[in-house]
């Protein structure tokens, strides 16, 4: 844990794990003090926080449960990324959709099972130093069924869906691809429904905008596909970056302190709308001052809007 005062940065770690920062952390000559906490000390974090800065529950603000909750005003701060960040983030995205895609393009339907899809993708990511946060692989019914298909080792014979969370230097992307063994005229037309809702929910997610708004559109594009009520089934996704997700909230959160949060350039947003049946489309993109930019993409997967890179991941019928 960060502890951030106006004296010294300290990193507060598990005596546990002291002995390993200590041979390979290197963080003392980058000017971080190291303080061990007592594995085993009921609220050891908080005691030893409040006596290095010296101050009394309400002054020690936090994201974690600590003295003051301060999440979304920390939060709000951590989203708008730097042009390091965005350049991790580009290459993160470009990374993690080239793994999944090619672990998906593995897929020997009726022999492959969904384990060994999983395990492609997270050797894929492992390779390039990264991990699945969330990895789920599903196929047939058990995708038309259900909106998380978890592996349970099936063979899967006629539809994959496969979705991963990948994390990196701290930070988060999110993709989802589906490809079936032959053309599928349902699938297809419930996935340009989809993807019209998040080409609506996109198009209001730019800044000046507030992350209302967007929910808001999102609504509207569930009602424009005649579905009015379907993102109920299921959580929609939204801002994403240090977190999975910064925040979840459904077109009914004005409640919320985020409801009202302005968007800013050089945020990130990975939505996820989706129908039952099998159809869902989620992709993570950067918001600029021009639009939106799609970092999960390649140059070798199906858009619905092809050309268009922003355009939601189409359904690959694999040849």
């Amino acid at each position: 844990m960060w502890l951030v005062d106006a004296r010294e940065p300290t990193l507060l770690i598990s005596s546990v794990e002291i002995p390993r920062f200590g041979a390979e952390g290197g963080l003392e000559e980058l000017g971080f003090k190291i303080v061990s906490v007592p594995w085993y000390e009921e609220d050891g974090f908080e005691r030893m926080a409040r006596e290095i800065a010296q101050c009394g529950p309400d002054q020690l603000l936090s994201d974690v449960g600590m003295g003051r909750d301060v999440t979304p005003e920390l939060t709000a701060q951590r989203m708008i990324l730097s042009g390091a960040e965005c350049t991790i983030l580009r290459w993160l995205g470009a990374e993690s959709a080239r793994v999944l895609e090619s672990a998906v393009r593995l897929w020997q339907p009726g022999v492959s099972a969904d384990y060994s899809i999983a395990a492609d993708i997270e050797f894929g990511l492992e390779a390039i130093g990264a991990e699945a946060v969330c990895l789920i692989v599903g196929g047939d019914e058990r995708v038309r069924k259900f909106r998380h298909p978890v592996m349970n080792g099936d063979v899967v014979h006629e539809l994959l869906m496969a979705a991963v969370v990948v994390r990196w230097s701290g930070l988060h992307v999110a993709a989802t691809r589906i490809a079936v063994t032959k053309p599928d005229e349902g699938l297809s037309s419930d996935l340009s429904l989809v993807a019209s809702v998040a080409r609506r929910t996109l198009a209001a997610t730019k800044s000046a905008s507030t992350w209302g708004d967007a929910y808001s559109a999102m609504s509207q594009g569930y009602r424009d596909v005649g579905h009015g009520q379907a993102w109920r089934d299921h959580w929609q996704g939204g801002p994403i970056g240090y977190g999975q997700r910064e925040f979840e909230l459904s077109p009914e959160s004005s409640h919320s302190p985020y409801w009202s949060l302005r968007i800013e350039q050089n945020e990130a947003v990975a939505w996820n709308p989706s129908l039952h049946g099998g159809a869902k489309v989620e992709d993570t993109y950067l918001i600029g001052e021009s639009g939106i930019e799609c970092v999960t993409t390649t140059d070798e997967w199906p858009r619905v809007d092809e050309g268009d890179p922003t355009s939601a991941a189409g359904l690959l019928v694999l040849s």
